[in-house]
């Protein structure tokens, strides 16, 4: 991010030079991080300081930082906390979850992008409670999420 204001001329490529393998062990993906939610704010932060200083001024390019932030959020609050590495309690959990979607910049953006519900009523339910700030449903969805594919899988 450092180096963008430096830069004289930008050039956008759409064809793919690399393929990122979240599921491997021991990359950020797939791994327990305690701090991934400050992590994904402090990058959500950079990002809206970088499109404030360009003045971009591009709900394309607002849509995509947001969005982007709140899947990097949903996936801390329905996957890391529920990582086989997490150490922390269930009420743990609800306590640090709660506090995450009450933050201030969530909230905003949560205000600011429409949900995207599914045809899956579990997911559907783990979305419902991430928008309206609802840590024990959440916390409780996620777990039934959790054990239906232990069921699935056999």
């Amino acid at each position: 991010m450092q180096l963008y204001p430096k830069l004289e001329h930008v050039y956008v490529c759409l064809r793919d030079y690399y393929n990122y393998v979240i599921y491997t062990s021991g990359n950020a993906g797939s791994r327990y991080l305690p701090n991934k939610a400050d992590i994904i704010t402090d990058v959500y932060h950079r990002f809206m300081a970088f499109y404030r200083e360009w003045q971009l001024d591009d709900p394309r390019v607002l849509g995509y930082i947001q969005n982007r932030y709140l899947s990097g959020i949903f996936g801390v609050v329905t996957g890391t906390f529920f990582h086989k590495d997490c150490p922390w309690t269930r009420a743990e959990k609800r306590k640090k979850i709660d506090e995450i979607l009450h933050r201030p910049e969530l909230c905003a953006v949560l205000k600011a992008v429409p949900p995207h519900y599914g045809s899956n009523p579990v997911n559907n339910l783990q979305t419902w409670a991430f928008r309206h700030g609802k840590a024990g449903v959440l916390v409780g969805a996620t777990e039934l999420k959790i054990k239906l594919k232990r069921i699935i899988r056999g």
